[in-house]
């Protein structure tokens, strides 16, 4: 699995020291240069941690990947995902997004949409959050549980 976490400080001027994922849009030529780097092929599955709107799911989908999966705890947030990606053409299985608190799903927590989220098939993760989110997240991504 390749795992690519990016904390770029610029972008979380102003964030909040302590928020996990505030949304922060991905700038976009941040995003091809970050899609460039980490090898996907038409046989990658992407996790997106933080998702906000969809719009590295899109991206990665554009650049013909298997799947895009997107955890995104906001619940509206979630909803334009769905709808961004929908109207982009791209189908629910293609490009799922799952409601749910990062750290407790990838835990194995008891969330809400659990059962939708196969971390197994995963093949590549990208985590755009916060510095104090990475130092969370860092351990639980590298630990042989997940």
């Amino acid at each position: 699995m390749y795992y690519h976490g990016t904390a770029a400080a610029s972008c979380w001027e102003g964030s909040g020291e302590e928020e996990l994922a505030p949304f922060v849009s991905l700038p976009e030529a941040m995003l091809d240069e970050l899609l460039g780097r980490i090898g996907l092929t038409k046989e990658s599955v992407l996790l997106d941690l933080g998702c906000g709107d969809g719009v590295v799911m899109r991206a990665a989908l554009g650049h013909g990947i298997r799947k895009a999966v997107g955890i995104e705890l906001k619940p509206a947030l979630c909803e334009t995902a769905r709808g961004l990606c929908e109207t982009a053409g791209y189908s629910p299985e293609a490009a799922l997004v799952v409601q749910g608190d990062v750290l407790e799903l990838l835990k194995g927590g008891n969330q809400p949409e659990q059962d939708r989220l196969d971390v197994h098939a995963v093949t590549h993760v990208l985590a755009y959050l916060s510095p104090f989110a990475m130092k969370k997240l860092g351990p639980i991504l590298m630990s042989a549980a997940f």
